[in-house]
């Protein structure tokens, strides 16, 4: 599998693969692969290939990172380690504050209405 794992990532590196595997997200009708159902081990692990290097492309576009990851697969195998990591980090601080906001608005929720229920109670008859 480790030859196989090195030709998936030189195939998914290649600007061919990365632009038909672009295309094929945008337009219907583009495939990368006859099969369009029940993928093989082997078509899943280079579409997670092509996934991978194609985010990859973007960060070294956009300057988040240099060229130089892709001098060394153990770069590129530290970025994607890093780029999880750095994810689960913001994950866990969207949630934090997601929480701390929902308790915050929760509380000025009963403020509201232990102070402002009696005013607009309306008058038995």
């Amino acid at each position: 599998m480790n030859n196989i794992g090195s030709i998936l990532r030189k195939l998914a590196k290649n600007h061919y693969w990365q632009t038909l595997y672009v295309q094929s997200k945008e337009i219907n009708g583009i495939s990368l692969f006859k099969n369009t159902c029940d993928f093989t081990d082997i078509q899943i692990n280079f579409l997670i290939q092509l996934s991978f290097y194609n985010s990859l492309y973007i960060d070294i576009a956009i300057g988040e990172v240099g060229e130089i990851v892709l001098d060394n697969e153990i770069y590129e195998d530290a970025y994607y380690v890093y780029k999880n990591k750095d994810k689960e980090t913001k994950v866990k601080d969207i949630k934090n504050n997601v929480t701390q906001n929902t308790k915050q608005k929760n509380i000025k929720k009963e403020e509201v209405k232990d102070s402002d229920t009696w005013i607009w109670r309306l008058k038995k008859k």
